[in-house]
């Protein structure tokens, strides 16, 4: 690909010309942002940067998984987490997969709510009888969530059922599920927002009046920049403490670069 500045005056004028929105990161939390913007404005110029051919981070790959909590991850987190903070986050991870349900639609989202199960060998046995202790506990808190049921149970068969080889046991959630995050890609660009592949951003750097980035291929300039990069985010917001953590995509807070005289 050419440096930015050896383009055509219509390549440029298509895709690097008057940007209201530059997106940095096509994610499930990039994605999202972009349909997010241009619901709130049509008209609006929006570009989306990838430095990869495809998605580099975890959502092409894990967190293509719809999750909010297994019953062994939540008596892990409630043994050193406090409890108010354990299920303030599960409700926002809830309330964030209804929300890309309702952004993204299911014709583009393909969920599958199949289940899922935390796998539990012999010599774990104390994971099993910790979780066990608090199923009842779980199911009520979860309950008040999501207003379902026994959300969480013991399955002894699954060694059976999937032929696994040294798995014991298990505790599953069937609330939890897949999609398919590849979809997404499609959706933006039937709303008219652009995404562009193989292009790395290194610096971003506020001016008065724009955002300007420094890519791989060049400089780019746009009216604002929503950095969505996830556990990668911390490279352009050095004086932000921001942490890759587990199931987070959807829940995690974006930070958008503005012009100095309209910084939020």
């Amino acid at each position: 690909m050419l440096n930015t500045n050896q383009l055509s005056y219509w390549e440029r004028e298509t895709y690097f010309n008057n940007i209201d929105f530059l997106v940095v990161g096509a994610g499930i939390v990039g994605y999202s942002c972009a349909l997010e913007l241009k619901k709130n404005n049509p008209s609006a110029s929006i570009i989306i940067l990838e430095r990869g051919f495809l998605p580099t981070g975890a959502s092409s790959k894990n967190a293509g998984f719809a999750c909010f909590g297994s019953p062994t991850e939540l008596v892990d987190d409630l043994s050193h987490i406090h409890e108010e903070d354990v299920w303030n986050t599960v409700a926002m991870r809830w309330e964030g997969l209804k929300n890309l349900k309702s952004l993204i639609g299911l014709e583009h989202l393909d969920l599958q709510v199949n289940g899922s199960w935390d796998l539990i060998k012999k010599q774990e046995g104390s994971i099993y009888s910790d979780t066990v202790g608090k199923l009842d506990y779980l199911n009520k808190k979860t309950a008040e969530i999501t207003g379902i049921s026994e959300v969480y149970s013991i399955d002894k068969n699954v060694s059976y059922t999937f032929g696994f080889q040294g798995v014991t046991t298990s505790s599953s959630n069937k609330l939890e599920g897949q999609i398919n995050t590849g979809k997404m890609n499609q959706l933006v660009i039937e709303k008219g927002i652009k995404c562009l592949f193989g292009i790395e951003v290194t610096s971003i750097n506020p001016f008065e009046k724009t955002v300007h980035l420094e890519t791989s291929f060049g400089e780019m300039k746009a009216s604002k920049v929503a950095v969505c990069t996830n556990g990668f985010a911390e490279k352009f917001l050095p004086n932000k403490d921001v942490q890759p953590a587990r199931a987070q995509a959807i829940g995690m807070e974006l930070w958008v670069l503005v012009p100095l005289k309209n910084r939020l």
